[in-house]
């Protein structure tokens, strides 16, 4: 926009994410939408072929299914600039025998931002279940993550928060559900603080 020629400011709300932070973020950042797999489907006994009925499937593969999702929104920190705030997570869910899933994966949580360049903190939570037909068995095995994962409500939820930082990562392996699975899924969440004001995004 320009009045008389002179060239009008560029306005406060303007997206001013960094460069350098939105080139690693999207190095790494899923597509959105896939955030249940489903169990592979039954195998008969008799003729071996596949049918349709996944309700009590017998696994032959240990080949992984893809669990990801991620989004994304424009916040405004108080007394900065508009820029983006992501978060999402990618997961490789191997199911094996009739009876149990291990999850192996990463996830994040970040401020694409210039000003300021670092939030106060950063929190990232994971949560990730099984579907089954009666009682699931929940374990976090011995690499849950440094952020500590516990198991509540058979949910691992896996949750930490970092100081004056940008972003917030979770690398986690042998998350493991046993039972008879009809799906796996997963969502995540950051909440980015800037003082006072805590901005939240989840994908779900």
């Amino acid at each position: 926009m320009t009045v008389l020629g002179i060239v009008a400011p560029a306005y406060a709300d303007e997206q001013d994410d960094d460069p350098g932070k939105l080139a690693i973020h999207e190095q790494s950042e899923p597509t959105p939408g896939n955030g249940t797999v489903t169990a592979p489907p039954k195998k008969t006994e008799s003729s071996g072929d596949v049918s349709t009925d996944s309700t009590i499937p017998v696994w032959t593969s240990t080949t992984p299914r893809t669990l990801a999702d991620s989004a994304r929104k424009s916040i405004t920190p108080p007394g900065g600039k508009k820029a983006t705030l992501a978060t999402g997570y990618s997961s490789k869910v191997y199911f094996t025998q009739s009876v149990k899933a291990k999850v192996n994966g990463t996830s994040y949580g970040r401020w694409l931002g210039t000003s300021p360049v670092n939030a106060s903190s950063v929190g990232l939570t994971d949560n990730i279940w099984a579907t089954s037909i009666g009682i699931t068995s929940v374990s976090v095995g011995a690499s849950g993550g440094s952020a500590g994962a516990s198991v509540i409500n058979s949910t691992i939820v896996y949750s930490n928060t970092v100081s004056s930082t940008w972003r917030n990562e979770h690398n986690y392996s042998g998350y493991t559900f046993s039972g008879l699975l009809m799906n796996v899924s997963q969502t995540s969440s950051v909440a980015a603080r800037f003082g006072s004001s805590t901005f939240i995004l989840a994908n779900e």
